[in-house]
């Protein structure tokens, strides 16, 4: 298994934003599992969740993953805006215990075509 980590910065025509979200990917043979992704509110709604979203699933092309992607959100107070997150990022719900919600998504499938004004990670480690 491979750990994978991202680092995201923002800035436009209002300001630097500074460090505006990390995610954590958990990736094996078949499937890129999104272990940790958390976001500054003050860009949600940006766009920048699709295109997080879409440099997780090029990592997984590029990786020649060969199934899907995944994902769990816990419910928690603080997690209320990624509820219908996923679902517009295209993944579909595959569970919901009480405690979480999980999602998949064949990672095959085109990515969504948008506009982006942003670079790539400013960073990437992997373990």
């Amino acid at each position: 298994m491979i750990m994978l980590s991202a680092t995201f910065k923002l800035s436009d025509r209002f300001g630097d934003n500074g460090l505006i979200a990390v995610i954590v990917l958990k990736i094996n043979a078949t499937e890129l599992h999104v272990d940790t992704w958390v976001m500054s509110c003050r860009v949600l709604g940006r766009s920048m969740e699709e295109f997080i979203c879409n440099e997780m699933l090029s990592i997984a092309q590029q990786t020649r993953l060969a199934g899907s992607s995944s994902g769990t959100i816990e419910r928690a107070e603080r997690t209320s805006w990624s509820s219908g997150l996923y679902d517009r990022l295209g993944f579909e719900k595959i569970s919901d215990d009480g405690g979480g919600i999980a999602w998949h998504r064949p990672v095959h499938e085109p990515l969504r075509q948008l506009t982006f004004y942003v670079r790539g990670p400013t960073a990437m480690a992997a373990e």
